[in-house]
């Protein structure tokens, strides 16, 4: 018979991340440069910004980023907190980032989400 042991840190309020997620694009039918948790948006490129609250003052270094971007696209292990995505469906994407690593000897985890709504295309000539 085999046993699998798996230890997994253990995880206070102290050790969660809890963070948001900014969403912007460069167009002329967004004037504000910043969109709230469900906004419209126009297919095309979309900048996402991870804002991390809590805690405020966590060393980034070890910190790793992995971005779902709700259209089959992924990026994993990045230390990218901020990112430029081309969307090109016209449809409601939700994005899942899960932060995690350790940080000043302490292991971290969270997750920030935000659903985008797309209504057209951008057709560059």
């Amino acid at each position: 018979m085999l046993y699998l042991l798996i230890c997994l840190p253990y995880l206070s309020t102290d050790d969660i991340i809890i963070a948001v997620l900014d969403a912007h694009q460069d167009s002329p039918e967004n004037k504000n440069g910043s969109n709230t948790d469900h906004e419209t948006f126009v297919a095309g490129m979309v900048h996402l910004k991870i804002i991390i609250q809590k805690p405020q003052d966590l060393d980034l270094e070890g910190i790793t980023f992995d971005w779902r971007f709700g259209d089959g696209s992924q990026l994993h292990n990045s230390q990218l907190q901020n990112v430029t995505h081309n969307f090109t469906t016209v449809r409601s994407c939700t994005i899942n980032v899960t932060i995690h690593g350790m940080s000043l000897r302490r292991f971290y985890f969270g997750t920030a989400n935000k659903t985008l709504e797309f209504t057209g295309r951008i057709y560059l000539l």
